[in-house]
């Protein structure tokens, strides 16, 4: 929706609005873009200000009538979704590059207008176009010595849209490894295990999962690493070798993403690296390891998941961890944790979490009903919030006369909770 409306909010607002000032940035070029911000801020500090003000604050300070941009991205809706193609031609010496666009059109989705960078890389070099997307169709004719290797629409990723690109397979390829923008490697290896090719594509995400200078791209190349892309076995070997390799990595969200993955990997090399992994220096990676080690060696890895069912981090998110996998090897066990675990005094991430284990793996114990309707009453707004939808889910009579004191309490900003709960019960016994 506009980010100009009535509840326009949150998740609208927020990094919408942060994804246009970036699209701005790249319309008036940084220098004019950071002028253009100052003055604003100074002409307006200490005052109530609204989007038209930033128009004029810019208009004052660079000269341009952006009224077409403002009006195409703060007061309409939507974004372009464009449909690329393009073919060579070797005695014009250019490529003709088609540009759709295809989004819905209505009254407050039109055809966008907007620049566009196109670079075009050949074996004699590469060359960068600005394009002006002015139409819903458009095919430019672009010079190109030889035949690309590579073409990238809208280099460095400046525009809020999507894109489908249609492209050879040899060059999303060369794209995934090659391209000098990380956000064209990623959409690049996206694209390839959309349609998995074991012969090429296990290879080539090795290398990059092992070797790209961007973290992200590492990380988004080893969740592309997948056993059921091939049925060779030494490809499968490259995978869980490439995996227990990127558990050393230097980025903790690389060696989290390989750590994840070995959970569905076996054998004694997977659960060595799985150890060390408990060693880690970030926790998210020490919680990972603890839930593939109680999947890939579930026979003895309930002592390690009791060792770590103390051990203090932020959020408790390892503890959490270790109950969450422990409910999944022993629901008996992590029952009687979680009983203890749920208090008040604990910490409430920890509470939450043993919610969790009584809701999925306790509705059969006697003593859970009773406890969850005192945390009906409890000081936690959430962990309240939740017992109550526990108590609707269990559906047991007994509960109906304490929800039925909340639910007809005004004051109360549980009610509408507990009176959802309350129709569920009734449902279910009807």
């Amino acid at each position: 929706k506009p980010v100009v409306s009535v509840g326009s909010y949150s998740s609208n607002v927020y990094p919408r609005s942060a994804a246009i000032l970036h699209m701005l940035r790249f319309v008036l070029g940084d220098d004019l873009f950071w002028r253009s911000i100052h003055h604003y801020i100074e002409k307006y500090q200490f005052h109530t200000v609204e989007t038209n003000d930033l128009k004029l604050a810019i208009e004052e300070e660079t000269g341009q009538n952006l009224y077409w941009f403002f009006d195409e991205w703060f007061y309409r809706a939507g974004h372009p979704i464009f449909n690329v193609s393009y073919d060579w031609s070797d005695s014009a010496k250019a490529i003709r590059l088609k540009v759709a666009q295809t989004q819905t059109m209505d009254s407050l989705t039109g055809v966008f207008r907007m620049p566009v960078l196109v670079q075009i890389e050949t074996p004699a070099g590469g060359v960068v176009d600005s394009l002006n997307i002015l139409s819903q169709d458009t095919v430019y004719t672009l010079p190109a010595p030889a035949k690309p290797r590579l073409v990238l629409f809208d280099k460095g990723n400046w525009l809020l849209k999507e894109l489908n690109f249609q492209k050879p397979r040899a060059e999303w390829s060369y794209q995934a490894e090659k391209a000098p923008g990380p956000v064209d490697r990623l959409n690049a290896i996206k694209a390839l295990t959309l349609e998995p090719d074991s012969d090429d594509v296990i290879p080539l995400l090795s290398r990059i999962a092992l070797h790209d200078p961007f973290w992200a791209v590492r990380s988004r190349a080893l969740s592309g690493l997948d056993d059921s892309f091939t049925q060779n076995d030494s490809m499968k070997q490259m995978i869980k070798s490439t995996l227990i390799a990127a558990c050393r990595d230097s980025n903790s969200h690389v060696r989290d993403a390989a750590v994840s993955a070995l959970g569905t990997r076996r054998g004694d090399n997977v659960v060595s690296a799985l150890h060390t992994a408990l060693n880690d220096s970030s926790y998210t990676v020490v919680a990972s390891a603890l839930r593939s080690l109680s999947k890939a060696d579930s026979a003895h890895a309930e002592p390690v998941l009791l060792t770590h069912l103390n051990m203090p981090s932020y959020r408790n998110e390892i503890a959490n961890s270790a109950l969450t996998s422990l409910a999944r090897l022993d629901s008996v066990r992590a029952v009687d944790v979680a009983l203890e675990k749920v208090h008040y005094g604990e910490y409430p991430w920890t509470r939450a979490m043993a919610l969790w284990v009584l809701g999925h793996y306790g509705k059969q114990r006697k003593e859970v009903v009773p406890l969850l309707v005192t945390l009906l009453r409890d000081k936690n707004e959430h962990i309240r919030m939740s017992a109550t939808r526990l108590l609707g889910d269990m559906g047991d009579n007994s509960v109906l006369p304490a929800l039925e004191a909340i639910a007809t309490d005004k004051e109360n900003s549980d009610a509408k909770m507990a009176k959802e709960s309350i129709d569920k019960i009734k449902k279910r016994n009807a």
